[in-house]
């Protein structure tokens, strides 16, 4: 190093104008920082929760089951920031946005949904609507000009509950109960356009009965016979729509078969699973669906069969009971949200996920 300053002193002296020279370490260019492909947030035993982006920034509400909290963690490009936490009853078992700035949270402790609103780091509840039994489920229905339908299911049982909650009267909720089938476990929403109207219609999978069942919501104070579209000799433990409302994916616990049931002509076909099955599926694309198994989350791309061409999987943390697709980064490539109901951490994988997923035996 002196030696290559006492050059630099000579060279300086000697051009005109040399304004300085750079050291040994300046010369060399920094090295290129590889850009995070995943991370984690500290939320232990995550049964559920939802990421809702809006006004170019996300936001994660999740429950800590174990501990009995509600937090809210607000997503950078690359890390989460604890926003807000607030207590809860006896185990928590999942959270949805109502709104930008209202949450429900499913509570067992206390048979009820319990609905809260996010005001800078605070969350102040502004309802407790009991149930009937202890819920493991809370699904938004429809949202209507500030008027929200909601549907609480159990943990175990055959009845669900149809709720009616208002920001205008937030103590006055229209609840309304209806028999299904035994434990169904996350509903999901499916809305398809028919003749200019939209058709609503709640797709879920019932543990205790194995079966896939379709609810529509109540119509005129009345409800609607639930319907059973598809039975099982392994447990249905999640559902999952494709984008074009088409296929109905149901993972299945044990069996060595997961199923995708055509939506109109309710044709079932079989998808290979490993011996113990899976626990959660989201569907990334119309050929390409995502399951979670303890550990990790394989990717599959299936022909129109239902045969898979060709497979792929990320590790994660912990027991994947729920997957989320979303933009959690507003970089434009779906990011995957994996709540761990067994582990310290929810898992958020950034895109583009299947080109950086390892190849596995299909």
């Amino acid at each position: 190093m002196r030696g290559s300053n006492l050059i630099c002193g000579v060279l300086m002296s000697a051009v005109w104008g040399l304004q300085g020279c750079a050291s040994q370490s300046d010369a060399k260019d920094p090295l290129p920082v590889a850009p995070k492909t995943e991370y984690r947030l500290p939320i232990p035993v995550a049964w559920g929760g939802e990421v809702r982006c809006a006004n170019s920034s996300c936001a994660m509400a999740a429950v800590e089951h174990e501990v009995g909290r509600l937090v809210v963690y607000k997503l950078q490009k690359d890390e989460g920031q604890l926003q807000a936490a607030t207590k809860l009853p006896y185990h928590p078992d999942a959270a949805k946005w109502l709104s930008d700035d209202l949450v429900a949270v499913a509570v067992e402790g206390s048979s009820a949904v319990h609905i809260y609103r996010l005001n800078g780091d605070a969350l102040t509840q502004l309802a407790q609507i009991s149930v009937g039994f202890a819920p493991r489920d809370v699904t938004v229905v429809q949202v209507t000009d500030g008027k929200y339908q909601l549907l609480a299911t159990p943990y175990s049982g055959g009845q669900v509950t149809w709720i009616n909650w208002s920001e205008q009267s937030p103590q006055a909720a229209e609840v309304m109960s209806q028999p299904v089938c035994l434990a169904p476990w996350h509903p999901q929403v499916m809305r398809k356009e028919g003749l200019g109207v939209a058709q609503t219609t709640i797709w879920v999978g019932c543990l205790d009965d194995r079966q896939l069942m379709v609810l529509t919501p109540p119509a005129n104070g009345q409800t609607v016979p639930a319907k059973s579209v598809a039975r099982f000799d392994a447990v249905p433990r999640n559902v999952a729509i494709s984008p074009s409302t088409d296929w109905v994916y149901v993972a299945l616990e044990t069996g060595a078969r997961n199923a995708r049931v055509q939506s109109q002509t309710l044709v079932r076909q079989s998808v290979v699973a490993p011996a113990y099955g899976n626990v959660s599926v989201v569907v990334v694309d119309e050929q390409t669906v995502a399951w979670g198994e303890d550990g990790r989350v394989v990717f599959q791309k299936l022909d129109a069969a239902g045969q898979v061409l060709e497979a792929r999987a990320l590790k994660v943390s912990g027991f994947p009971t729920s997957l989320q697709l979303v933009d959690a980064d507003l970089d434009g490539q779906q990011d995957l949200v994996v709540y761990n109901s067994a582990g310290d951490f929810v898992d958020v994988l950034l895109g583009p996920l299947w080109e950086r997923a390892a190849a596995v035996t299909p």
